[in-house]
């Protein structure tokens, strides 16, 4: 899937490289309730951090809003219950970033 920049998004923002390391649960909802895509990062206490997460839903199946829908957790708070990355865009193959502080 060739990645389609909003026009309000510069490139540099995340070049295309990023989303070639996506990550995705597989295709079975049941299966995928009992599994979790989990990141862990060293940090320096006492200081405060924005956490940029980039999004873009590049299966070809998933074109309907609410298709995939998950949920969003840093440092065990919910930062997102109903995240839906096509839907925050309108379709798939359009990458969007949420910035967490």
């Amino acid at each position: 899937m060739s990645i389609k920049y909003p026009t309000k998004m510069p490139t540099y923002v995340a070049p295309v490289e990023v989303y070639q390391t996506a990550r995705s649960m597989g295709p079975n909802a049941s299966v995928n309730l009992q599994y979790n895509l989990t990141w862990i990062f060293s940090i320096d206490s006492g200081f405060s951090y924005m956490v940029r997460l980039h999004f873009c839903e590049i299966a070809d199946n998933i074109t309907k809003i609410n298709q995939r829908m998950f949920e969003i957790f840093i440092y065990n708070q919910t930062a997102e219950t109903e995240a839906d990355a096509a839907g925050w865009v309108g379709g798939n193959g359009i990458p969007v970033y949420k910035d967490y502080v």
